[in-house]
């Protein structure tokens, strides 16, 4: 089992790229070899025991859209549909300019899922924090930094930005043995039963 961290933003993406934009599931009469050497994943599918309290079904369909609103924003997956309903139910003419922003500040709270994630600040980028510190030592001592140096300022500055944890994306994959043996069995039922799923193991998990 791997596990890929999700970050706050934009690290859903992974995800929509990987799991949740698959577009390749094993079609009606397709056979396992076409199946199993194709690019790309199976759609995800929204599972748990959460699913039900969200008003989402078990194993229904992921969209990108949903994938952006709860990992990258952590609003419901559906918040765009909750909050248009709320909108369209309690905007009505002849609401004040304060009353109608009211509105829209309640519409963005249905959306809501708990507590808003942390925000940090954003750091310059590795690659130029490591050139300033590189450059002080050099100009504080009057030599350039030694390797040890240069793998120590790396090593801190590759910690220094912090950023939320939307979820963990959980990857299982079968030992070696068995893809070796569905691809070099002779036995046609192990081919086509023993098929190892290349997208279906994969859940994010937002726990």
């Amino acid at each position: 089992m791997t596990v890929h961290k999700l970050s706050v933003g934009d690290g859903y993406t992974y995800l929509t790229r990987q799991t949740a934009g698959g577009d390749v599931p094993r079609a009606p009469g397709q056979s396992a070899s076409e199946y199993y050497t194709q690019a790309g994943n199976p759609p995800g599918r929204w599972t748990g025991s959460g699913i039900e309290a969200l008003g989402l079904e078990q194993g229904q369909q992921v969209v990108k859209a949903q994938m952006r609103n709860l990992f990258g924003e952590g609003l419901h997956p559906d918040a765009d549909a909750i909050q248009d309903a709320y909108l369209a139910e309690h905007l009505r003419p002849g609401l004040t300019a304060a009353q109608e922003h009211r509105v829209q500040a309640a519409a963005e709270r249905v959306g809501k899922l708990g507590q808003r994630f942390p925000a940090y600040k954003v750091l310059d980028p590795f690659k130029n924090r490591v050139l300033e510190r590189l450059r002080d030592i050099a100009s504080e001592t009057g030599r350039e930094a030694t390797p040890a140096e240069v793998a120590k300022v790396k090593r801190e500055e590759a910690t220094r930005q912090r950023a939320g944890v939307a979820g963990y994306d959980l990857v299982f994959t079968p030992v070696k043995s068995v893809s070796v043996l569905w691809a070099l069995h002779p036995d046609e039922a192990v081919r086509s039963k023993g098929v190892p799923s290349r997208g279906e193991p994969r859940h994010p998990d937002s726990s």
